[in-house]
């Protein structure tokens, strides 16, 4: 199965069970939907396979009315067939790296469909797809979700890294088909608010890293999976081949780490090290990625150039 397909399928329940108030149809017109944003929840792990897959031309799309979505300056258009309405029933809170997570019902087939933008790639099972296709720039991998032919899923990952699912419960695979080769996409995907580096005060030894969580919870990289992984995206690449690089972990309580990473041998004709003691945070028991807490920085001058000690003090 998907990975996503957990979050693409999960909650959709039989559309037979539907409340008697069920709203009429609306008129066919475009319709935005505002994403969610809701707690993190770290996203499953699977293990990628060979993919056998029967590749096929991309299907007509259907017509039907339009949803409108926008996710990080890329807005992503898709056709429901006519007479779908929004899922009236409750849904589990979407986690924040699925700011879209919409659902509707097809009274005609007694089906639930729902459309999912995840704002990374997520590893996927190949053997379950059925059915490959191109459609609107993207290709698009169609997966027997249930194993039973009576809950397809179709997934297609973007260049710039967005995950795009349409996912039916109960949909005839013709209609799951249809309605991700309708999916359109146009916009620049926004630059991600991590820069790469955290910021130093020199006077204090403080460190920082504005958006860093942020780009934690929203990309998902598969570096913030371990302590120093992510301490190393903090602090950012060695361009220098001739420094010495050091690290080391302590765990702590509450999910804590603390990375300290010493980099010494500098080509710098006053400071011969510098140390930055990196705390790090798994939020939830069972979360699989680490966020910055807070660090110190400290530096050691080139003997006969001050300190020899790791502090804050300038060399000379």
């Amino acid at each position: 199965m998907v990975a996503a397909g957990l979050l693409v399928l999960a909650g959709c329940g039989d559309a037979s069970t539907l409340p008697a108030d069920t709203p009429a149809p609306p008129p066919t017109q475009p319709v935005t939907v505002a994403p969610e944003t809701t707690t993190t929840e770290a996203p499953p792990t699977t293990t990628s396979l060979a993919p056998t897959t029967t590749s096929r031309p991309a299907p007509t799309a259907i017509p039907g009315v339009d949803a409108s979505f926008e996710v990080e300056g890329v807005t992503l258009t898709v056709t429901l067939p006519d007479g779908a309405v929004p899922d009236p029933r409750e849904a589990s809170p979407a986690p924040v790296w699925a700011p879209v997570s919409a659902r509707w019902v097809v009274p005609g087939c007694g089906c639930t469909l729902v459309f999912v933008v995840q704002t990374f790639v997520p590893p996927r099972y190949a053997p379950d797809v059925v059915e490959t296709f191109a459609s609107g720039g993207m290709t698009w991998n169609v997966y027997d979700a249930s194993h039973q032919g009576s809950d397809y899923m179709a997934a297609a990952d973007t260049a710039d890294g967005l995950a795009v699912h349409v996912g039916g419960s109960g949909a005839p695979l013709e209609m799951v088909r249809a309605v991700a080769s309708s999916v359109t996409r146009s916009g620049i995907r926004d630059a991600p608010l991590w820069k790469g580096r955290v910021d130093v005060d020199i006077a204090t030894g403080t460190v920082s890293a504005e958006g860093f969580n942020t780009f934690v919870d929203t990309r998902q990289p598969v570096e913030a999976r371990t302590a120093e992984g992510t301490a190393r995206m903090l602090i950012g690449p060695d361009d220098a081949q001739e420094t010495t690089t050091d690290v080391s972990e302590q765990p702590g309580t509450n999910g804590r780490t603390t990375v300290t990473i010493t980099t010494s041998n500098l080509p710098d004709d006053s400071i011969y090290a510098v140390r930055y003691q990196i705390e790090l945070e798994q939020q939830t028991p069972g979360d699989t990625l680490f966020r910055f807490i807070g660090g110190e920085w400290a530096q050691q001058c080139q003997p006969g150039r001050g300190h020899q000690e790791f502090t804050t003090e300038l060399c000379v």
